[in-house]
C-alpha cells in the first residue's frame, strides 16, 4: 500500500505556528541567548531562531557568534580570528547556509568534524570534558538536496535548538577514568528533532479523526582514541560510536497526546488503530575500504525481555607520557532500558532492529477467530503495548579499530528508520494493515588525525639560572610544538628535584604552537651560593627533557 501523504498546512497557519514556537523558546527576561552577527546574515533558518536570541553589538560578550556561509568563501572561516577566538573561549558559533565546501574546508578544521554534506545550519562549540580532554558539540541541520528548509522544519527548529544549547554535557561513564597520557577526542552530534504527520487511517481513506504527529530525536556520541598494538608508539585509532534514538508516535508539543483513533471493541464495532510504532533500526557504516575492523558492539540479540542492557568494555593500549613505556586503559559502560514486549535483533556488526512483539508481529495481521496474534477476544483487536504508543529509547554502541594510523578525514554513515503500522477491520472483513517506513540518514565527517600529537620542538626556561633566594622566586617554562596543535593538547610535566616543582600538565590550545608554565623554585638543602640542576620532563607522546639551574643567591 502507499503511505499516507504528508499533509502541508496552509502557509499562513504554518507561519503563525513558527512565530508561536519561536516565542516559546525564551523571552528577553527569561534567559534568551546573547548573539552577535559576524558579517551580513540572510537566512530563513536564522529568522526562525530570532525569538531565542538577543542580538549584541560586541562579539566578545555574546554567547553565540552568528556567521552566514553565503557571505564567506569556503576556507576563509577556518582562519578567521573572530571565529577562532570565540571557539577558543568555549562559546558557540552558529554557521548558516553551509555548502559542502564550507563543511569540508571550514568546519572540519575548526571542529575536526562536520556533517557529510551541505547544511542549512550548524552550531558548534569546543570545550573540555570532565577529565579536561577536548570535546566537540555539533548540531547539524543537513540540507539533503532541498534549497531551503520547509516551513514545518522551521517551526520545529527553535525548540530543538534551545534544547541543544541548554543540554548539559553528558558525564563520562562511571567505569572509565582516563589515565594520564591517554589521548582521545569526544564528538557529541545532534540532528534537529523531527516529526511525521499522519492525516488519515485506513489506507489514507479516513481523515475524520484529525491528525497525528510523531516525534523523533537522535543524538550520536563518537569518541576517537589514539592507541597502539603492544608497543609504545601509537599506530592505530579506536572509534566508539554510540547512537541514542528517542522515538514516539506521539508529539505533545505539536498537539498529539494520543493515537489518531483507537476503536477496539466487540464484534459489532469497527476496529481501527491509529499509527503506532513497531520498529526502530540503526545501522552504522564505516568508510568503505578504509581499513576499519570490528571490535565489539552492543546490545546483542534479546528475546522478549523486560529490559535490555547496552554494554561495552574494551582495552586501549597507549604510551605512558612520562616513562615512554606501554600502558593500558579500560573503557567500560553499561546502560539499561525498559523494552517490555519488544525484541532487539543485532543481525550484523553495527546493525540493530528494535522490534515490537505485541500485538502485531510480522505475519500476525491476518484475520482469526478467538484469541492470539493481534486479537484479545472474539474479533476484538488488542490495544498496542506501551512502547508502541509511547516513548522508545533505542541505545546502541559499536567500537571499530583502524588497521594503521590514519591521518585522513573519514565519513561515517548512519541510517535510522522508524516503522509505523495502522491496522483496521470491520465485522467479518479481513484485517487490513499499512506500514510506513520513515528513513533518517545521517553522515558525520571526522578528522582522524586530530588525535595524533605534534612532537615537541623545544623546552626552555627563563630566567636560567634562577635565584631561588628571592621572594616568591619562579622561572617560566615554555614548551613549543613543531607545528600548531591540531586540538587542545595536554603536555605532561615532571621534575626530578624539590628545588624546582611544576604542575602535572599544561595545555596548548588548538591552533597554537606553545604554552607557558611556572616553575616554583626553593633553596631546600642548598647552602648560600650553592646551585643545583633540575631535570624537567615535558611529554605529549615522546618525552623531552631540559635542565634548569637553581641557585641559592645571585
Amino acid at each position: 500500500m502507499q503511505p499516507c501523504l504528508f499533509r502541508r498546512l496552509p502557509a499562513a497557519a504554518l507561519t503563525l505556528c513558527l512565530l508561536l514556537l519561536s516565542a516559546c523558546g525564551e523571552d528577553a527576561d527569561d534567559g534568551r541567548f546573547s548573539a552577535a552577527l559576524h558579517g551580513p546574515v540572510d537566512s530563513v533558518a536564522f529568522d526562525s531562531l530570532r525569538g531565542l536570541l538577543t542580538i549584541y553589538e560586541r562579539t566578545e560578550s555574546a554567547e553565540l557568534l552568528v556567521v552566514d556561509g553565503d557571505a564567506h568563501s569556503p576556507g576563509t572561516l577556518a582562519t578567521d580570528e573572530v571565529v577562532q577566538q570565540h571557539l577558543r573561549g568555549g562559546k558557540w558559533v552558529l554557521l548558516l547556509d553551509l555548502a559542502k565546501a564550507h563543511n569540508d574546508r571550514d568546519l572540519v578544521p575548526l571542529a575536526h568534524s562536520s556533517g557529510g554534506g551541505a547544511s542549512h545550519m550548524a552550531i558548534v562549540r569546543r570545550r573540555s570534558d570532565a577529565f579536561g580532554r577536548p570535546a566537540i558539540d555539533l548540531y547539524d541541520f543537513p540540507r539533503r538536496g532541498a534549497e531551503t528548509p520547509n516551513l514545518r522544519q522551521l517551526a520545529s527548529l527553535p525548540r530543538s535548538v534551545a534544547a541543544f544549547l541548554r543540554k548539559a554535557p553528558a558525564p563520562l561513564p562511571a567505569g572509565f577514568s582516563p589515565p594520564a597520557g591517554l589521548v582521545y577526542l569526544s564528538f557529541n552530534f545532534t540532528l534537529p528533532g523531527d516529526s511525521y504527520e499522519f492525516s488519515a487511517t485506513k489506507g489514507g481513506k479516513d481523515s475524520s479523526n484529525g491528525t497525528q504527529n510523531t516525534s523523533l530525536d537522535q543524538s550520536f556520541a563518537y569518541t576517537l582514541f589514539l592507541g597502539s598494538s603492544n608497543a609504545a608508539t601509537p599506530d592505530r585509532q579506536l572509534l566508539l560510536a554510540r547512537a541514542t534514538v528517542l522515538s514516539s508516535p506521539l508529539n505533545q508539543a505539536l498537539g498529539t497526546d494520543k493515537l489518531m483513533i483507537i476503536k477496539p471493541g466487540d464484534t459489532f464495532v469497527t476496529n481501527d488503530i491509529g499509527w503506532f510504532q513497531v520498529g526502530v533500526s540503526r545501522a552504522l557504516t564505516p568508510p568503505a575500504g578504509a581499513g576499519f575492523s570490528p571490535v565489539i558492539n552492543s546490545p546483542q540479540n534479546t528475546n522478549q525481555q523486560a529490559q535490555v542492557t547496552t554494554t561495552v568494555s574494551f582495552t586501549i593500549n597507549f604510551t605512558d607520557p612520562l616513562s615512554n613505556n606501554p600502558a593500558t586503559a579500560t573503557y567500560a559502560d553499561s546502560v539499561m532500558q525498559d523494552v517490555a514486549q519488544w525484541n532487539v535483533l543485532n543481525s550484523s556488526f553495527g546493525n540493530w532492529s528494535w522490534l515490537n512483539q505485541d500485538p502485531w508481529r510480522a505475519g500476525n495481521t491476518t484475520w482469526g477467530r478467538g484469541y492470539g496474534g493481534g486479537l484479545q477476544g472474539d474479533d476484538e483487536f488488542r490495544v498496542p503495548n506501551a512502547l508502541a504508543m509511547g516513548l522508545l529509547v533505542a541505545d546502541t554502541q559499536a567500537v571499530i579499530e583502524t588497521a594503521g594510523l590514519m591521518r585522513t578525514v573519514e565519513t561515517f554513515q548512519e541510517a535510522i528508520q522508524v516503522t509505523y503500522l495502522n491496522v483496521w477491520s470491520a465485522y467479518f472483513e479481513p484485517i487490513h494493515h499499512q506500514y510506513l517506513y520513515w528513513d533518517h540518514p545521517a553522515a558525520w565527517q571526522i578528522n582522524m588525525a586530530a588525535v595524533i600529537p605534534v612532537p615537541i620542538a623545544s623546552l626552555v626556561f627563563s630566567p636560567d639560572p634562577v635565584n631561588a633566594a628571592q621572594p616568591n622566586a619562579q622561572a617560566q617554562g615554555t614548551v613549543t610544538l613543531q607545528s600548531p596543535a591540531p586540538m587542545d593538547t595536554i603536555v605532561y610535566l615532571q621534575s626530578n628535584l624539590i628545588n624546582a616543582t611544576v604542575l602535572p600538565s599544561v595545555t596548548i590550545k588548538q591552533g597554537q604552537t606553545s604554552a607557558t608554565f611556572n616553575v616554583d623554585v626553593s633553596t631546600d638543602n642548598l647552602a648560600p651560593g650553592q646551585s643545583t640542576v633540575a631535570t624537567i620532563l615535558a611529554s605529549n607522546a615522546v618525552p623531552v627533557q631540559a635542565q634548569l639551574t637553581v641557585r641559592n643567591g645571585p
